[in-house]
């Protein structure tokens, strides 16, 4: 996901502003794209962790490249329990999603790819095959295996 990688050293400020160079370039380079955007999912289980709000933030603003050509999502809270609390089940605190949580993203991307990129579908009907990355091996199953 774009802009993830500089949670720890960048301000919301900046990652934004990377996003959306991005996006402008990519749009001038290909002029006939249409592009959908994914807000940064939430990280840190507790509502007030400031990577939490600076993901927010991040997102408020990148709403704001929507246009004609951008589609913007914010999925956020469909990774959060109604208190605001992370959904484990879903992701974790580093924002990693579990196969649930792709299960989730899916969900939510199919009906939006279809309407806004038809053709997409149509043409390369094996990108949207949706099957979840294994999920990782517990630290139990490493140490068996390793004796």
């Amino acid at each position: 996901m774009i802009g993830r990688s500089n949670l720890p050293r960048d301000s919301s400020d900046q990652i934004a502003d990377g996003i959306g160079a991005v996006i402008r370039s990519y749009l001038v380079q290909c002029p006939n794209a249409r592009l959908l955007l994914l807000g940064l999912l939430p990280q840190g289980s507790a509502m007030d962790d400031p990577i939490r709000i600076k993901i927010a933030d991040i997102n408020r603003q990148i709403s704001m490249l929507e246009n004609d050509r951008v589609h913007v999502m914010d999925l956020s809270a469909k990774y959060l329990h109604p208190e605001g609390t992370l959904n484990d089940y879903l992701i974790n605190e580093r924002g990693d999603l579990t196969g649930p949580g792709y299960q989730v993203l899916t969900d939510c991307l199919e009906p939006v790819i279809q309407k806004n990129f038809p053709t997409a579908i149509r043409e390369h009907p094996s990108l949207f095959a949706t099957t979840p990355p294994p999920p990782a091996p517990s630290a139990e199953s490493l140490a068996a295996a390793t004796k």
